[in-house]
C-alpha cells in the first residue's frame, strides 16, 4: 500500500535534499572565504609589524649614533682640549657622522629592494602604490636625520672657527702682554 501523498512526500524530499545542499555549499563556502580572509589580513599584519619593528630597530641605532654625536660636540665645546685632541675628537664625530650617513643611505627602501618589477595587474598596481607611499613614508622619516646631520656638520665648521678664535685671541693676547712688558721696561 501506497500512501495518497506519497507523490507530494518525494518531491519535498527532494526539495528539502536540494535545498539543505545549497545551504551546506554556501556554508561551506562562506566559512572557507572567511578563513581566507582572517589569513590574509593576518599576513598583511605581521608583515607590516615586521616592517615596523625593522624601522623602529634602524632608527633606534640611528637616533643612538646621533646622541653619541652631540655628547662629542658637547664635549668639544665646553671642555678644553689641546689641538691634537680636539682634531682628533672631530675625526671621531665625523666619522660617526658618516657612518649614520650611510646607514640611512642604506635603510632607505627603493621600489627595486622592495621586491617589484614591472606591475601588471591591478592588484599588483595597488601593492606598488601601497609600497611606494611606504617607501615615501620612510624617505621622509630619514629626511629628519639627514637635516640633523647637517646641522652637525654646522656645528663641528662652528666648533672649529671657535677653537681657531680662541688660540687666535690667546696668542694675540700674549703678543700684547710681550708688547705691554717691552714698552714698560723702555719706559
Amino acid at each position: 500500500m501506497k500512501p495518497v501523498n506519497s507523490a507530494a512526500f518525494k518531491t519535498a524530499v527532494f526539495q528539502f535534499s536540494v535545498f539543505f545542499s545549497l545551504l551546506t555549499i554556501v556554508t561551506a563556502l562562506s566559512i572557507v572565504f572567511v578563513l581566507q580572509t582572517g589569513r590574509t589580513g593576518i599576513n598583511i599584519l605581521e608583515e607590516q609589524h615586521h616592517s615596523y619593528t625593522k624601522l623602529f630597530i634602524q632608527q633606534s641605532k640611528i637616533a643612538n649614533d646621533l646622541d653619541q654625536l652631540i655628547r662629542y660636540l658637547y664635549q668639544l665645546k665646553n671642555k678644553n682640549r689641546t689641538a691634537s685632541q680636539h682634531k682628533k675628537l672631530q675625526i671621531i664625530t665625523s666619522e660617526l657622522k658618516d657612518k649614520i650617513k650611510l646607514e640611512i643611505k642604506k635603510n632607505q627602501p627603493s621600489l627595486q629592494n622592495l621586491g617589484l618589477g614591472q606591475a601588471k595587474l591591478p592588484s599588483q598596481l595597488s601593492r606598488l602604490q601601497q609600497l611606494e607611499d611606504q617607501a615615501k613614508k620612510v624617505t621622509g622619516n630619514t629626511n629628519i636625520y639627514l637635516e640633523m646631520l647637517n646641522v652637525v656638520v654646522v656645528i663641528q665648521k662652528l666648533l672649529d672657527q671657535i677653537k681657531e678664535n680662541q688660540e687666535n685671541h690667546l696668542h694675540q693676547s700674549e703678543l700684547l702682554d710681550k708688547c705691554i712688558a717691552q714698552y714698560t721696561r723702555n719706559l
